[in-house]
């Protein structure tokens, strides 16, 4: 499976980007997992979710920067900007957001999220060079994905208990320290 770098993206002619990662709908939960994985909503609905896109004032306010709101529609359902299926994906979107930056030629490039878009704002800044600011509010360090039960486990993780440890603990490796304290 690819992955794709998709969202909404704002262009102003500015040399400046801001990235904006999606927190988690309060609607998505364990019911919803469920019913996602008996099929009872569909992969439209839920793609129609992630167009809905958190801090769209933003853009808004000001029209003196481009603005790119990134949709995390991942596993089904969410991927924390990090895995999709039992699988990792945040270099492949790191890739991509570094091809998608140097072909617009931009200049100054700010990550800004919250909650779960907080942990992919820092997971990407981390593998994009370009990047030159991160700005989370209440980054879900713990990438916490117990709220969606067993379906959810089953979307995210592929009912691959090791690889639900890796992501669980992916913020605390020493690859991940050791790479935060490069920058």
């Amino acid at each position: 499976m690819t992955v794709q770098l998709q969202g909404k993206y704002i262009t102003n002619n500015s040399d400046t980007l801001v990235v904006i990662f999606q927190g988690v709908f309060t609607k998505t939960n364990e019911a919803y997992a469920d019913k996602v994985v008996r099929g009872e909503i569909s992969e439209q609905t839920v793609k129609n979710l992630h167009g809905y896109y958190h801090f769209m004032k933003v853009s808004e306010r000001n029209p003196t920067r481009d603005y790119f709101y990134l949709e995390d529609y991942y596993s089904s359902l969410y991927g924390w900007y990090l895995f999709d299926h039992g699988r990792f994906i945040y270099e492949e979107l790191s890739s991509q957001l570094s091809q998608f930056i140097q072909k617009h030629h931009y200049k100054h490039v700010y990550l800004v999220g919250s909650s779960k878009g907080g942990v992919g704002a820092i997971i990407l800044a981390l593998h994009c060079p370009e990047v030159e600011k991160v700005f989370t509010m209440v980054p879900d360090l713990k990438i916490s994905t117990d709220t969606f039960g067993a379906s959810g486990r089953s979307l995210f993780f592929n009912n691959d208990p090791v690889f639900e440890k890796q992501v669980k603990t992916i913020l605390k490796t020493r690859l991940f320290l050791m790479n935060w304290k490069k920058r």
